[in-house]
């Protein structure tokens, strides 16, 4: 069962690109999000992209750039040091990245506002 997420929030750190033995593009972007009715609290959330969008938002964005993510909800189990763990990060299907404000910066947005993942999972390792 797929779990639907669609959230808006900032980069907190730059983007980590790098490619599968088969090259496929991967990029981890982490988001700070807002909790709603709520002053200075936040959730963070481990995005993963793939392929083109991979490459696109490693090329455009930065720490601190706001982004909406659509994508699903993929849980991870492994075990460290005999204890089973669970963890849980968004595989985007779509990145849209937002304006952070400034003339220069809407401009250079614009050129790629929104990439969709080319959903053919071959080449995915999972």
């Amino acid at each position: 069962m797929l779990n639907k997420v669609i959230q808006i929030g900032r980069l907190t750190q730059e983007t980590e690109l790098r490619y599968t033995p088969n090259g496929v593009a991967v990029c981890t972007i982490r988001i700070a999000v807002d909790r709603p009715y709520k002053k200075d609290e936040a959730d963070f959330f481990e995005v993963e992209c793939w392929r083109k969008t991979a490459e696109a938002v490693s090329k455009h964005l930065d720490k601190g750039d706001p982004v909406a993510i659509d994508g699903w909800l993929k849980q991870d189990r492994y075990e460290v040091d005999g204890h089973k763990r669970t963890a849980y990060k968004v595989v985007a299907e779509k990145v849209q990245f937002l304006p952070r404000g400034g003339k220069k910066d809407v401009a250079a947005k614009e050129e790629v506002e929104e990439i969709e993942v080319d959903n053919d999972d071959t080449d995915v390792p999972f």
